[in-house]
């Protein structure tokens, strides 16, 4: 306390004496055996005293004797300010740490940790981690706190730092207001356990979201080929092509953050050897690789560990955990239970949450690649694998760490980002059932016609979602002779996947192989339907039962809102083109628009019976005959139920006079163009009219006569179909002739297909003068009055097989 200008110091049984060194903001006070600065300092409870000090604020310090001279003050200065906050973006504080790092490590926490406070707009308390720079050994060492508001509105917070645990400073609370989102940007990815949809993720904005894209484990090395075959190369060459998702990998030669010698078995000189305990070339490409995924719309499973690093056969003399490295594991199985590594692969879950944590592109931490690869090794016979294997590590020790690790990340990860694992192709006894693991994930070679019913199978057994995180036909590269049954692989995976309960379809292990036979064009034509699929049901997705003639012929299909939509395969690579029926089952009897998608021209095609038979059995069932379909071909069939909201409310056609009138309404859905099209065999159809709006009436005055097929078509403002229809109406003309010399009256009726008529003859009074069936031949027929009547006008009303007609004459 201060008193009278005076600082009095009250030890209570601290010991502190004129032998040991006491600091007053820093500046010695006390030291050695120098006496006079304070007084009365001893071991009991006793009150020392300085006097004539100004008036402020003072922090006092006593160390025993022996201890390191302490310079300057715990405390933390924010040394700059974001320039702006917005919802989903990225805002960065630099701060000034003052602190002692005499044996402080600063990327462990339990040594030291910054941490910025905040509380949302909606109350809600949030520990951000923030992350070490430089300049550990001068006056204020640099940290930054990167934060993604995912609310808009006022924030409150203040910045902290511990050390061993214990509070040590604290800054006054500040605030910000974060602003709404640009258009666009949805923010981070989730999985929600409560909603438990194995179909989606959703945005925090609520949107709705399935991955689609490649595997780009790793940038060119040295060794490889093509030196352009970069993320620079990779990243907006997917984006382009329809891609949202990627997976890549963090070792020793691709995104090296633990790793000081990155020259080893694939060297890559874009990164430097280091002494630092974080490699500051993958650091700096690291910041790179996440600026570039956000700026294409990219979402990036990180695999944050990789098996071939815990494998003596491999990388494990090199591994930073290795003893030998001066790491504290003796044995690869230490990795995963001695308490230090632990400790060690926690403090860089927390740099890379603090670092890279805010960024959208974080889809998903990855644990461990293939981690049962790094259990087991393989008994070999005369250099070739029997897959005959010896475990050398427990499952429990990864389960176990796993479990750890997972806990670690919910606690202290504050955007919650999903958290998976995966496995090569053993099954680890307890893994997939780890708490705070949001998504299971295998890898299948050579095993991709088992991808639906593994999808299905895993959901049903493990309740939570579960991801192909690579597959292929072959993990090792195909010659060319082999690429296309690599293609056909590749393509009918990806269809597999949108036809299943998956968030993100599977992940094609090839990357530079699509790129040299332009494979990645591909992902826009599966984008294509999974867009649609998102948008009709909002996120709701099912199966629905569908049937096939031809076990060869492969259909999948499912519901998503109004939306009925059938994966068709002809699964052989070559043979013969087959003829088949395919069925939907149980559908709802209603009204629909059907559509075909071919994958392979980018092409939609509207229903067309000289294309397509289609039949209903009276219970539900559909049925559609393809005939010839060749080997590969897929198709996409889709049915949109025409009943329910944006659908067509009234189509109608009827004859008026001599012409047809067309009479259309829609139900309030913005109509930007409706198009009417005319045809006498239902087969060929030229226009005869192009408008806008939703409600029109059209009279054709140049109607066929005989059968006339009118075919409305609506699209919606951005261009997409909204509404197909055909109505046929048969156009029969009435035309009359007077034979008063005979008492006779000539009627002629082209296109009247019928036999017989009924007519009916009446006078302006309403009288009727004759009323009879008569016989028609060649469209014609006579009626013969029995009597003269006067001349005058009258009325006649002629009625048939599908022909109504009402017309005035003169007699």
């Amino acid at each position: 306390m201060v008193s009278g200008g005076n600082i009095v110091f009250t030890s209570v049984g601290l010991g502190y004496g004129p032998g040991d060194n006491c600091y007053l903001n820093g500046n010695v006070l006390q030291s050695g055996s120098t006496t006079g600065a304070f007084t009365g300092l001893g071991s009991g409870s006793n009150t020392a005293e300085r006097i004539n000090s100004p008036s402020g604020s003072y922090v006092l310090k006593c160390f025993a004797i022996g201890s390191p001279v302490l310079s300057y003050t715990d405390d933390i200065v924010v040394t700059s300010l974001p320039p702006s906050y917005k919802q989903y973006r990225k805002s960065e504080w630099d701060l000034g740490v003052s602190t002692s790092f005499s044996n402080i490590n600063p990327y462990n926490d339990t040594d030291i940790a910054v941490d910025m406070l905040i509380t949302s707009p909606s109350s809600k308390a949030i520990k951000l981690p923030c992350f070490y720079v430089a300049d550990k050994g001068l006056q204020k060492s640099k940290w930054k706190a990167r934060f993604s508001p995912q609310e808009t509105g006022i924030y409150s917070y203040k910045f902290q730092f511990s050390k061993a645990g214990v509070v040590v400073y604290s800054t006054t609370s500040a605030s910000f207001n974060a602003t709404a989102a640009d258009t666009g940007d949805n923010g981070l990815l989730h999985y929600s356990q409560t909603a438990d949809n194995p179909w989606i993720l959703n945005y925090d904005s609520g949107k709705p979201f399935r991955g689609l894209g490649n595997n780009i484990g790793w940038e060119n090395r040295d060794d490889e080929a093509n030196p352009t075959y970069t993320y620079e190369y990779f990243l907006p060459k997917l984006a382009t092509n329809g891609a949202n998702f990627i997976r890549t990998f963090m070792t020793n030669y691709n995104l090296p953050i633990e790793w000081n010698n990155v020259e080893l078995q694939h060297k890559n000189s874009r990164y430097k050897n280091s002494s630092e305990l974080y490699n500051p070339s993958g650091i700096k490409r690291m910041d790179e690789f996440i600026e570039m995924a956000d700026a294409n719309k990219l979402h990036v499973m990180l695999m944050i560990e990789w098996q071939c690093n815990l494998r003596p056969d491999v990388n494990w003399d090199y591994n930073p955990y290795n003893v030998v490295n001066g790491g504290p594991a003796a044995t690869p199985k230490d990795f995963f239970t001695d308490p230090t590594a632990k400790r060690m692969f926690k403090n860089r879950l927390r740099y890379m949450i603090a670092r890279w944590g805010y960024s959208p592109a974080i889809g998903m931490w990855e644990l461990m690649n293939e981690i049962d690869n790094a259990l087991y090794k393989t008994q070999t016979d005369g250099g070739n694998p029997t897959f005959t294997d010896i475990q050398v590590i427990p499952d429990s020790c990864a389960v176990n760490w796993h479990r750890d690790m997972a806990q670690y990340l919910k606690d202290n990860d504050p955007y919650r980002h999903i958290i998976t694992t995966s496995i090569g192709f053993r099954t680890i006894s307890g893994l997939w059932s780890v708490p705070n693991i949001d998504i299971n994930q295998e890898h299948m070679y050579n095993y991709t016609d088992k991808i639906p019913s593994r999808l299905v199978n895993r959901d049903a057994t493990y309740n939570r979602p579960h991801v192909i995180g690579e597959f292929a036909r072959d993990y090792i590269n195909p010659s060319p002779s082999r690429w296309d049954i690599f293609n056909f692989d590749f393509k009918k995976g990806l269809w597999y996947g949108l036809f299943n309960p998956i968030p993100v379809l599977p992940i094609n292990w090839f990357w530079v192989l699509w790129e040299t036979e332009n494979g990645f064009g591909y992902y826009n034509r599966v984008k294509e339907i999974n867009q649609r699929i998102l948008e009709a049901g909002q996120g709701s997705i099912s199966h629905i039962a569908t049937t096939s003639t031809d076990t060869i012929i492969v259909t999948k299909g499912i519901k998503a809102g109004s939306k009925y939509m059938v994966h068709i395969l002809h699964n052989k690579l070559s043979g013969s083109n087959i003829s088949a029926n395919v069925g939907i089952v149980l559908l709802p009897n209603t009204s629909y628009l059907v559509q075909l998608y071919n994958p392979e021209t980018n092409a939609f095609s509207y229903y067309n019976p000289s294309q397509l038979s289609y039949t209903s059995s009276g219970t539900g069932h559909l049925s559609f005959s393809f005939a010839n379909l060749t080997p590969q071909k897929q198709l996409i069939l889709i049915l949109t139920d025409l009943s329910g909201s944006g659908s067509l409310m009234s189509f109608n056609v009827s004859t008026e006079n001599n012409f047809v009138r067309l009479d259309w309404g829609n139900n309030g859905q913005d109509i930007e163009r409706s198009v009417l099209e005319r045809s006498g065999n239902g087969k060929d159809f030229v226009g005869i009219f192009s408008g806008k709006g939703q409600k029109n009436t059209f009279f054709d005055q140049a109607p066929i006569t005989g059968s006339n097929y009118y075919r409305l078509t609506q699209y919606s403002n951005n261009g997409d179909l909204v509404y197909q229809a055909k109505k046929l109406i048969r156009f029969q003309n009435l035309s009359v002739e007077s034979r008063r010399d005979h008492n006779r009256i000539d009627m002629n009726m082209p296109g009247f297909l019928g036999n017989r008529l009924y007519v009916r003859m009446v006078g302006l009074n309403g009288q009727t003068i004759y009323e009879d069936w008569l016989s028609v031949s060649d469209a014609s027929a006579q009626i013969h009055l029995k009597k003269s009547i006067p001349s005058g006008v009258y009325i006649l009303k002629v009625q048939g097989e599908e022909f109504d007609k009402v017309v005035k004459f003169v007699y």
